[in-house]
């Protein structure tokens, strides 16, 4: 299974914005991929995807816009 944390969720009347931090930037592809399946969420974009230099985790910010 992939480790993830969820940081932050945003939603508000047009976007979803989700940050956290995961494994591997593999692991932030997947979580991507399975936002993107959701059927109210689209166009769902990585706009950060950092190593932090501390513990090596992935640093992630995915965007979405809502389905309305």
């Amino acid at each position: 299974g992939m480790d993830v944390v969820i940081d932050s969720v945003n939603i508000d009347a047009e976007n979803v914005t989700i940050s956290g931090s995961t494994g591997t930037y593999d692991d932030v592809e997947k979580i991507k991929e399975l936002l993107s399946g959701l059927p109210y969420l689209r166009e769902v974009k990585i706009v950060q995807a950092n190593v932090d230099k501390n513990d090596q985790k992935v640093r992630m910010r995915l965007t979405c816009k809502r389905q309305v």
